[in-house]
């Protein structure tokens, strides 16, 4: 973890994914406490997923544009407003 975080405060963020919850993952854990901090987190809390948010605002941009975006470029330009759009507020909401 000091790789990542020199100051040695890192923490692992789970969501209580089979794999993530596994014997394996927890004795892995309890070797290595010092450098990885294990933190609970609830299951597919759409709440606390921000990114999903932010992708359906941007989706409904892009639906609304007419004529659709045909191009990596027209498609770039049709986010960049609805993007830079996104205020701080929304955002810690």
């Amino acid at each position: 973890m000091s790789c990542v975080h020199s100051d040695g405060r890192g923490q692992c963020q789970q969501n209580n994914a089979p794999p993530h919850k596994s014997t394996v993952a927890n004795e892995w854990f309890e070797k290595h406490p010092p450098e990885f901090r294990s933190i609970p987190w609830p299951s597919n809390s759409p709440d606390l997923d921000i990114i999903k948010h932010i992708w359906h605002v941007l989706q409904r941009a892009v639906l609304k544009t007419y004529p659709s975006p045909c191009s990596p470029m027209g498609l770039w330009t049709t986010l960049q407003e609805p993007w830079c759009e996104l205020s701080a507020e929304y955002l810690h909401n």
